[in-house]
């Protein structure tokens, strides 16, 4: 596994929700410049599951937002526990990111569905370059 994916899993696990997915932001030097997890925005429970889809704000977001990077400063991104939604994707198109690599967490219970149904990086290209490794 690319030693970046390995950094982006070891993030995912910082995540206090139930579905881990940590994400790296890579600048054009090559250095991490950004890291993110699933998670709430600050005052609320992180226990409190009741209203996790309405507010749990994505890794991907997370790190580009914790980067403090301009438009145009990002060159990767590395996601790992599932591919990035159209949401994110929003935001990694907004901030020019040029290549985004992820990994697919199998264990994660919904990781198949996601897949399938959020199948993004296939989608909405908004011209990034996708790299999807294999999770071994």
């Amino acid at each position: 596994m690319n030693k970046l994916i390995l950094v982006a899993k070891a993030v995912s696990e910082l995540s206090k929700d139930t579905t881990k997915v940590g994400a790296i932001v890579i600048s054009k030097e090559g250095l991490v410049i950004g890291v993110g997890v699933n998670g709430y925005p600050p005052g609320y429970d992180d226990l409190d599951t009741s209203y996790k889809h309405d507010k749990v704000i994505h890794a991907e977001v997370n790190a580009l937002i914790n980067s403090r990077a301009s438009r145009g400063e990002v060159e990767s991104l590395y996601v790992y526990g599932l591919p990035p939604c159209k949401d994110c994707m929003k935001y990694i198109a907004a901030f020019l990111v040029k290549e985004v690599h992820f990994c697919v967490n199998t264990d994660i219970a919904s990781a198949q569905d996601w897949y399938v149904s959020h199948n993004t990086h296939k989608v909405l290209h908004h011209n990034i370059r996708f790299i999807e490794h294999e999770n071994n």
